[in-house]
Formats: C-alpha cells, structure tokens, sequence
C-alpha cells in the first residue's frame, strides 16, 4: 500500500546501521549464492502453531476436499470429451469454479477461525462450486456415451467412468429404478451384472437411499476392473426369484451366531473380528498378519478449549472420556425403530462384493453410528463414522492402535511424503496417513477423504475429527475468559458429521507403491449412473494411459493461453521412475522420466502433437 512505501522510505532514511533497498525474490537467493554455498537448510514443517486450525470446523474442510476433488475430475473428463470434439472445453466455468475454491482457502476460513457467519457463506460459495462442477461433469459423463448402442429390452445400463490412467480395482455402487415395480409377495428382483465381454460379475444388492416398502428401487454393488480413462458398459439386468431361494444376507462369510463374544467377517486374504461387548475391532489381519490391536476404532472425547486456532498448544492427549455401546433399549430409540430392543452390534450387510456390520454408541450427549465395511475383493476396510456431536469444549479423535509400536510415521503432503518424528505433538497430512515397520516388511496406513490433524505414538494414529471451539473466541489475556460467561455461546461442529476412512496394510514396500493412486481413487472415484443411451455418435476411445504403477496424474486440462493438451505427473514413492504416456485420441504415445518427487508438465500440441516441458505456469522450459 501507499502507507507501506512511505513507512519503507522513512525507515531507509532513518535507519543508520543497515542498507535498505527494494529489490525481488530472484535477486536476493542469488545474493545469497555470492555471500557462502553453506546456509542453512531447513528440511522439517514451517508451521508448528495453530494446531488445531488442523481440525476446526469439520464441514469447511470436507467440503473444500470434495470441490478440490471435483475440480480435477472435471478437468479429467471434460478434456476428455473435448479433445473427442463432443463438447467445447468449458473454460470459463471451470474458472468460477475456481474462484469459489481459491475463496475459501483465505486466511481465516479455511482453518476455520472464522465467525459463523463466515462459516455459512463459505459453505454457500463452495455449494455453488460444487453445482459448476456437477453440470460440467454430467454434461462430460452423457457426451462420452456417444456410440453406445440402445439398451436391450430388458437391460439397465450402467456406465462407469474412470478418469484416472491406470486400472481401478472398485467395488461400484449404482442406484437405478426398474420399468415397473414388482408387487408380486413372495419374489424379489435380484441384479446379474454383465461387462462388455459378457462376463458376469461379483454383484449384491443393498439398501438403497429410499424407504418405499415395495419392491422397487434398487442399490446394485459389483466389482469391477475399470480400464483407465475410459468409459465403460455393463449390463444390469433383474431376475424375479422366491424370497426363499434369494441368497442369505449373512451367508457363511460371516459368523455372528448367539452367544458369540464377537462378529467375524472374512474375505478371500483378510479378516475383521468385531467384539459384541465393545462394538470395536479385535483385530485385523491381511493375509494371516494381525495389523490393528484389540479396541481399535475407540472414538475418544479429548480435553479442549473454546480457542479455535489452538494457538496456547501442540497437542490434544488428554482423554476426558469416550464412546461406549449403547444397550438394546438405547439403540432402538436411537436408530428410530419401533420394536423394545435392537442388538447395537449387528451385521446390516452381506453378499458376494462385501459385507457391512454396524454398532452405536453414546456419550454423554452426544452418538454414534460405525459402520465397517469390508471389500471381498480389494481386501480394504472401509470406516463410515455417522457422529451427532454435542459436546463444548472438546475434542473428538478416532483411535488406531496397530501391531507396529516401534513404527515409522508418514503422511501425505502437498505433493511429496513427510516423516513425523515427535511423538503425541498434533500433525496435518493429507489423503492418508501410516506407520511403517523399521524393516519395512508392514506398513498400515489409513486414507480419508477430508480430515487431516493427527498424532501418534506408541504405534497408535489418532485422528482427529471434531473441535467445539467457540467461534473465533481468540485468548486475550488470563484476565477475562476465553467466552462471555453470561449467556450461551454457540460451538462450532454441532450436531451430525459424517467421516469416512480406508484402512490398508500388508508388504511395506508394496503398500508404499500403490498407497498414493489408491488415496487418489478414494478422492477421485469412478462415477458410475444407470442411464439410456441414444445409440447415436460414434464408439469413444479412452482417454490418458500410463504403463507404470505409481506415477499419479495429478492434472489433465486444457492449457489457458495455447491450444494444448496438459498433463502433469507426479512422483509419489522417491524414487526415480520412467513411463511412457498414451493418449489414444492424438494418436500420440511418448515416455517420460521422473526424479524423486518431481513434478512434471507436459503440454501435447492438439494440431501439431508436439509434445513440450513446460513450467507450473505452462511457459515453455528450455532445456539444454
């Protein structure tokens, strides 16, 4: 500002003792090359204040995870669509997008040491963003069926898109409705899915988001192997069987007969034991390896202040309190049912895909629904944490005590990997977060999609979901509270929040390899919609390959000022790596080399296919 500038010529003017002199970053690191080659180096985190900003306000940081995620999907499939010539390139879209998520990282929303209002019109903005996004991936997602044929008469096509460019191992969950409902008593509709070589497919049906009592709406789960960047076809279609011959929900993978101290569930390499007086995981184990100890999962209420930045500590280790199992009446009146009594540890789910336990907690005033989720196929165990959170002053971490106690702790950051060497002190990690033995023969790691403060120690990761700070109550002195004390103060995070998490493990170096493009799949997933093409078009071909197993495609976009194609690759594991990268549509195929963490852009000329460097900035780089 002007007063900064006058304010810097007084200072050169009275100040004796040093030159001063405007200058730019550029000319100042090259100064420091002349003076000595031996500075410092500083190879940790910069920021070790404010922990909590790690947490607070739970919804501001899920929802700025969900439109980031957005965001680079709908570059993805809208390059996609666009370099097949099906639609126009929607750049100015995307850029109000943008704007919306750029917004809301601003000092103090997005560590969520804002007031409420802040809070509500951010929530807005990014909602707004959101509905951006929706059509322009919608309106990508319908252009890619161009060729499909018709749906055969008793066909319910779903369509599945992968934007990344190497294979997704999923379990595909799609919603679709059936031409009439079946009123027959006695019968129901079960799915047999087909892939595009007739092949039929793992496939179970679930409950779906309606409550009509009928036979109608349907939830249909199938594992499928995605091809990378692709859109790609299977066939539903629904038999009517007797209720009698359907199979069992619970049916032999899963052991939860009365009198049992606990609830197993299996798959082809893994197993959960579930204890039915605790409602937590016994234990976990990946090909016969234990990887999570007794209790795991115990949601613990920790001791906390109304100070929303958490600027007077580092760390959230004292345990006031915790979750524990409601009994039968507690949990039928919690879950709204009518009958006296509903075991608070149940299975809810079960079939040839995967299978689903449930169990409900109380503390104080506040509850709790877990749902584990176990994948029969990728040997994942998936976390849903439904909370209605009505605590003051405290703080909420999910605990995950694994069989590693003298592990190695790393997480994702932006664009690299850090190790965390100090234990109980609160961090931040991004997509996911894990320990590794020292030998590196077992890693577990735990992915998120959109909560990131934590600490460990010991060989346990707690994860750190809810604060209910005050709004921006920020600590002025010991004189006055941190709050009026004369009246109700709201708290932030109040009421229901829903968390979700992945938990794998197993080989160290195996886990290490695949860990980033699975987080990746987790925030990025394949859409999948039943929907009815119009046999019109021609058949579309895929969009961006790469051969290797682990460099992430962590953005495909139009360039903003040329005619090009830009790819930007990520090295995520530290090593150097090689891949050759295929866009089908340009008919062009060339192989890129990665140092250690390096970032890379790539930008494919679209008339000439020329294939150049460039900078982040898109600017051409001259190599020599």
């Amino acid at each position: 500002s002007r007063e900064d500038l006058h304010q810097i010529r007084f200072l050169i003017k009275e100040q004796k003792e040093w030159e001063i002199r405007h200058s730019c970053p550029e000319a100042y690191f090259s100064s420091l090359e002349k003076i000595t080659k031996d500075l410092h180096r500083h190879k940790k985190d910069l920021n070790p204040w404010a922990v909590g900003c790690y947490t607070t306000m739970a919804r501001i940081k899920q929802k700025h995870r969900q439109l980031e995620n957005s965001y680079l999907y709908t570059e993805k499939i809208s390059s996609h669509a666009a370099m097949l010539g099906l639609i126009e390139y929607p750049f100015s879209d995307l850029g109000s997008a943008l704007e919306d998520l750029l917004f809301c990282e601003f000092h103090d929303i997005l560590p969520g040491s804002s007031i409420a209002e802040v809070e509500e019109q951010a929530l807005r903005k990014m909602d707004h963003g959101m509905e951006i996004l929706a059509r322009l991936k919608f309106k990508a997602f319908i252009s890619l069926l161009s060729g499909e044929h018709k749906a055969d008469e008793d066909e319910y096509p779903i369509f599945a898109y992968n934007p990344h460019p190497f294979e997704v191992s999923e379990d595909v969950v799609c919603e679709l409705q059936p031409y009439q409902p079946n009123w027959e008593k006695g019968t129901r509709l079960l799915p047999e899915i087909e892939d595009e070589h007739n092949r039929i497919l793992p496939s179970q049906v679930e409950k779906e988001s309606s409550n009509i009592a009928d036979e109608w709406r349907k939830r249909v789960v199938f594992h499928a192997v995605l091809a990378p960047g692709k859109m790609q076809r299977f066939s539903c279609r629904l038999r009517k069987v007797n209720s009698g011959q359907e199979f069992s929900r619970f049916k032999g993978s899963v052991s939860q007969g009365n009198g049992s101290s606990s609830i197993e569930m299996t798959s082809d390499l893994s197993r959960v034991v579930i204890g039915r007086e605790s409602g937590l995981v016994a234990n976990f184990e990946v090909q016969g390896k234990a990887l999570l100890l007794s209790n795991s999962f115990r949601c613990l209420v920790m001791e906390d202040y109304p100070d929303p930045w958490g600027m007077k500590v580092d760390s959230f280790r004292k345990v006031v309190g915790q979750f524990k199992l409601m009994n039968e009446a507690e949990s039928a009146e919690f879950a709204g049912i009518s009958s006296q009594g509903l075991d608070p540890v149940r299975i809810i789910e079960d079939g040839p895909v995967r299978i689903a336990a449930e169990a409900l907690f109380k503390y104080k005033h506040s509850f709790l629904c877990m749902r584990y989720i176990l994948s029969k196929k990728t040997n994942v165990l998936e976390i849903e944490l439904r909370v209605y959170w009505n605590e003051k002053d405290k703080m909420l971490k999910m605990s995950v005590p694994t069989t590693l106690s003298d592990g190695v702790c790393r997480g994702q950051v932006a664009y690299g990997t850090q190790e965390f060497t100090v234990p109980e002190k609160e961090y931040a990690a991004h997509k996911w977060v894990g320990l590794w033995s020292r030998d590196n023969s077992t890693g577990v790691a735990v992915i998120n999609d959109g909560t990131y403060g934590f600490d460990f120690s010991a060989g346990e990761i707690r994860l750190s979901l809810l604060r209910s700070a005050a709004y921006a109550a920020h600590p002025t002195s010991s004189e006055h509270p941190i709050v009026p004390q004369d009246r109700l103060e709201p708290r932030i995070d109040q009421g229901e929040r829903i968390f979700r998490f992945w938990i794998e493990g197993g080989k160290g170096e195996s886990l290490w390899e695949r860990l980033n493009r699975d987080a990746l799949v987790k925030n990025e997933r394949p859409a999948a919609l039943c929907c009815f093409p119009s046999g019109q078009g021609e058949k579309t071909v895929p969009g961006i390959k790469l051969d290797d197993n682990c460099i992430l495609l962590t953005a495909a976009k139009y360039a903003e000022d040329a005619p090009w194609l830009i790819i930007r690759l990520f090295e995520p594991t530290g090593r150097k790596r090689k891949t050759q990268v295929t866009v089908p549509i340009l008919d062009r195929s060339f192989p890129v080399t990665l140092n250690p963490f390096e970032i890379k852009t790539i930008a494919v000329d679209l008339e000439t296919k020329a294939v150049i460097e460039t900078d982040l900035m898109e600017q051409p780089l001259n190599r020599e």
